[in-house]
């Protein structure tokens, strides 16, 4: 499962990128039926957007589960 945000570069913009992607990959979690996520990491990487502009990117991924209570 991977979920992705977007920032121009600034501080402000890659901390709601990062929370935006956490946010998502919860989501779509929840949509599976799942209640957890396991192993969830965040990437980050740098694309040309066109017009002499410069995009970052964040990933967040791991695996939906299903947590029994104990």
């Amino acid at each position: 499962m991977v979920a992705e945000g977007s920032w121009q570069r600034s501080p402000a913009y890659t901390a709601r990128a990062r929370d935006d992607a956490l946010e998502q990959l919860a989501e779509h979690a929840r949509s599976l039926g799942a209640n957890a996520v396991l192993g969830m990491r965040f990437d980050s990487g740098e694309f040309d957007a066109g017009q002499g502009q410069a995009m970052n990117e964040v990933t967040a991924y791991g695996t939906a589960v299903v947590m029994a209570a104990t």
